[in-house]
């Protein structure tokens, strides 16, 4: 089970996995969300420009509506279809780097979870001396919590 939009006590985001006997900690990079927000302004943009060019021919010089539209693909195919390509090259590339770290369900000696405002909090104490803190909102908060009490549960 994946378990998107998860950060973790530095503030870092995160993606978890979740396997029978660990979960594997996945790093989100800054790089992606700047090419996700990227296509989604280009998106945003495009359509802006596209309202205004179905109403400049009949307000504006004969031209101006082809102008527009002319831009209006020129943004849409660098915003969005530029973003989404970012976008793809940097999952391929962290797929490849593998995860940042796992953590075996034998190597946590305690585990406690609180939910405040909305937001899930849960706290590992490992073996090794390391807590570690995840907390998520919404759905993934209630994931998160779900799937660590999976994860800790004796069978």
């Amino acid at each position: 089970m994946r378990v998107p939009r998860v950060r973790t006590e530095t503030g870092q985001l995160v993606i978890l996995r979740f396997t029978p006997d660990e979960v594997e900690v996945h790093e989100v990079r800054p790089a992606r969300q700047q090419a996700a927000k990227a296509s989604a302004g280009g998106l945003l943009l495009a359509v802006g420009l596209a309202l205004v060019a179905t109403t400049a021919a009949d307000r504006g010089p004969s031209w101006l509506d082809v102008a527009l539209w002319v831009v209006c693909g020129a943004v849409f195919a660098v915003g969005v279809v530029g973003g989404l390509a970012w976008w793809l090259v940097t999952i391929a590339s962290d797929r490849g780097r593998g995860p940042v770290r796992t953590i075996a369900a034998a190597s946590v000696l305690n585990a406690a979870s609180r939910a405040d405002n909305g937001e899930v909090t849960v706290t590992l104490h490992q073996a090794d001396g390391h807590d570690r803190t995840f907390s998520a909102v919404g759905h993934s908060g209630a994931l998160l919590a779900n799937q660590f009490a999976r994860l800790l549960t004796p069978a």
